[in-house]
């Protein structure tokens, strides 16, 4: 149960990180007069537009990671500044729960433009909550996905991983199973949950721009 909860803190913590940019003022909802037409139209620009950010270095995203809670680990594989477009470009990142790094959320490049990261470590030490400000102008998300839940929700269910072959349980004509002895994998909780996970595991690109 530990386990799960730390999965969920770092879930949740990747949702408000790729989706905290925002404009300053309410952040409350309005209705939105818009049609499916306009917003992949909306996406398609978002994606093949040239996007130029104001900063001049890389994102001090060490003094992020470091205010995390304790639960949730935040890795890389390089972090690099792109002159050109202004943005800081993390590769291979991965949120995990600190204790158990065989299940969370990956994504193969994540670009931030302009990403304030004094005001996301305030936030995580619980400073400047009162505070409207825009954490980043655009954030660009590619290759989303989670890895490890369809493990992790068996394991708890007490299933077969999905490394394991099943195994068949003979059963006499027009009896039941032995005392004991478990229905047939496919017949378990497990596997639905699997076939759900594995539709997590389709990657992705995300794009999040911020006026």
């Amino acid at each position: 149960m530990r386990a799960l909860r730390a999965g969920f803190i770092a879930f949740a913590f990747a949702s408000a990180f790729t989706a905290g940019c925002s404009q300053g003022g309410s952040a409350a909802l309005a209705p939105v007069d818009t049609d499916p037409k306009a917003v992949e139209a909306m996406v398609a620009k978002l994606t093949s537009e040239s996007f130029k950010g104001k900063a001049t270095g890389a994102a001090d995203i060490a003094s992020v990671r470091d205010a995390l809670p304790k639960e949730v680990s935040l890795t890389w594989g390089n972090l690099t500044f792109d002159q050109a477009s202004g943005a800081t470009v993390l590769t291979n990142v991965k949120l995990t729960p600190a204790d158990m790094t065989t299940v969370g959320v990956s994504i193969d490049e994540l670009r931030l433009f302009d990403f304030d990261a004094a005001f996301a470590k305030a936030r995580l030490q619980g400073q400047r909550l009162t505070e409207a400000a825009p954490l980043a102008r655009r954030i660009d998300a590619k290759g989303v996905s989670l890895f490890g839940l369809a493990d992790l929700l068996n394991g708890m269910a007490g299933g077969k991983s999905p490394e394991t072959e099943d195994v068949a349980i003979e059963t006499p004509p027009g009896g039941e199973p032995a005392d004991g002895a478990a229905p047939p994998a496919a017949d378990n909780w497990p596997a639905t949950a699997k076939t759900l996970a594995n539709q997590g595991d389709e990657r992705s690109q995300t794009v999040w721009r911020c006026s």
